[in-house]
């Protein structure tokens, strides 16, 4: 990919357009993209040189279409800073919806997409609603490109554990047991379940006091209890199959 160089004074004068986490802010680079300049304390805790790599891979897989994708490393004063990717016009995290048909038709798209993805060879990883950008369409993408796993390039921060994957029965043996894939799954399944209900109970009882119908609930509950992501069902038709029965 191509490298945009900065000095450290350009880079510090572009507006922060978010404060990210834990690696990096985003940076406001033009009006078609933005700009993630990770902080420097990782250059002792992460290996940039396999971040570049993944980089280069994910944005040679041509997955704009479902992943935010990086278009441009940055360098400042020489040194690989971070990385250029479209901005996503009007785009809110998914935790903003909370009308029940628009959770059906975005997470449909989601689970559909999240299995394009694994056919690609890629992991999220790092699968929770902030790195979950829904547009003004309900047009979808994973983001956080850079922490996810592809080919034989492992996920970052692989023993980070988000506040979903806290919330899904037993998470830890899930964790012990399931490929990164599968917990992809789990975990894109956590977020689903959480937002169907504003109140803090447990997700079994989000699910069950939901809209979903008798028979995905139990298939759901299912899934939750079990210890291996096994599904008799193709989620995403089954959220699409929801959607029509709304009422």
């Amino acid at each position: 990919m191509e490298i945009i160089g900065f000095t450290k004074k350009e880079i510090d004068s572009l507006l922060v357009f978010n404060k990210g986490g834990y690696e990096g802010k985003i940076l406001l680079y033009n009006n078609e993209l933005v700009l993630k300049q990770f902080e420097k304390y990782l250059c002792d805790l992460i290996d940039f040189e396999r971040k570049k790599y993944k980089l280069e891979r994910l944005a040679s897989r041509k997955l704009s279409h479902v992943i935010v994708s990086p278009t441009a490393f940055v360098s400042v004063e020489g040194e690989f800073s971070g990385y250029l990717m479209p901005k996503i016009s009007n785009a809110m995290h998914i935790d903003s919806i909370r009308d029940y048909q628009k959770l059906l038709i975005v997470y449909s798209k989601l689970f559909k997409d999240l299995d394009y993805l694994h056919k690609k060879n890629v992991v999220v990883g790092d699968l929770k609603p902030a790195n979950i950008l829904v547009d003004y369409k309900y047009n979808t993408k994973f983001c956080d490109v850079d922490s996810m796993g592809i080919d034989e390039f492992p996920i970052d921060h692989s023993e980070y554990r988000s506040h979903e994957a806290k919330l899904l029965p037993n998470y830890n043996k899930k964790f012990e047991v399931n490929s990164r894939e599968n917990m992809d799954n789990y975990l894109l399944l956590a977020c689903f379940i959480n937002s169907l209900s504003n109140d803090n109970s447990p997700l079994v009882g989000k699910l069950f006091n939901s809209k979903l119908s008798l028979e995905y609930k139990k298939i759901l509950l299912q899934l939750l209890k079990g210890d291996v992501w096994s599904t008799p069902v193709d989620i995403s038709t089954m959220l699409e199959e929801e959607k029509r029965n709304v009422k």
